[in-house]
């Protein structure tokens, strides 16, 4: 199969490539059993989508390793009278929980039956950093906003909580948030990039109890229709604008600044709290670490 690919298909799985449905957790590759949440809706396909894990948006090397495919999540949802889907990439093990940015794709329809679609790099970071802004905690919680939060080895269990920048990518973009049980503990001191190191929690799966919340604020941008976007959310002219495939360099390390379509039905309601989040047990049966 494909490497983690979504092609188009239904929710009968026709046509999915190396994408694995909430009802079937596969193995391909070198990637060990794992499930991709929900596929994607009828309706984003017939809106023209063609919802993949390898995508414009995408951070370097997220579909690479078999850790980090594992990380990318399908959730479809229905928020007031928009429906959305969404694929975020929740790679809840000490290399991601020490990566900054996380691609995210979001479709929504409204009640008009518009489709939107926004999509980029979601920011855990703050300053000249080139890691997210990672807190440690002890079956305890933290306000410090963004953050992804890991447990600690040795500590009462409980959900991460990962916190990207409010308007990281814009004020036109929706602000998102994520409580998730983690795949992993923290590794203390250890090399967060040696698999060999991370230490589990628990012998069966995680990652999949999952928390979503994410808010849309019509009033607090005027953009509406087609328009191109930077990851970090920097309107552009097109995708032929200058400072597309130029480098930005972010603590010390060089990004290729990527020029991303973005569509806005001026028919977009505002999403926001309440009735804006949603929590969710997908399906577990024959899926290992990672998921």
């Amino acid at each position: 199969s494909a490497d983690g690919d979504i092609h188009a298909g239904d929710a009968a799985g026709r046509g999915y490539d190396g994408y694995a449905l909430a009802s079937c957790r596969v193995a391909h590759g070198d990637r060990p059993a794992h499930e991709h949440g929900d596929a994607p809706p009828q309706w984003v396909l017939d809106a023209g989508y063609d919802p993949m894990f390898t995508h414009d948006a995408g951070t370097p090397g997220e579909n690479v390793a078999a850790y980090k495919h594992t990380a990318f999540k399908g959730w479809a949802g229905r928020f007031g009278a928009v429906d959305w889907y969404g694929v975020f990439h929740l790679d809840t093990n000490p290399i991601g929980q020490a990566g900054r940015f996380h691609s995210y794709q979001l479709w929504m329809r409204d009640a008009t039956g518009a489709v939107s679609h926004f999509n980029g790099w979601l920011d855990f970071g703050v300053g000249d950093s080139a890691g997210s802004q990672k807190v440690v905690v002890c079956g305890s919680d933290s306000q410090v906003r963004p953050i992804i939060m890991v447990n600690q080895a040795g500590c009462p269990v409980r959900f991460e909580n990962w916190y990207a920048r409010a308007g990281g990518s814009g004020a036109w973009a929706p602000d998102v948030g994520f409580n998730i049980n983690p795949t992993y503990y923290d590794i203390g001191g250890g090399d967060p990039a040696d698999p060999a190191q991370w230490k589990p929690i628990n012998g069966f799966a995680n990652n999949v109890d999952r928390r979503v919340e994410w808010a849309w604020y019509a009033g607090r941008s005027s953009i509406r229709g087609e328009f191109w976007a930077t990851q970090w959310g920097d309107v552009v002219s097109g995708p032929d604008a200058p400072v597309c495939g130029t480098a930005r360099t972010i603590g010390g390390r060089s990004y290729t600044v990527l020029c991303l379509r973005q569509v806005i039905a001026p028919t977009l309601p505002s999403i926001e709290f309440p009735g804006n989040s949603v929590q969710r047990t997908f399906p577990a049966g024959g899926v290992v670490l990672p998921n």
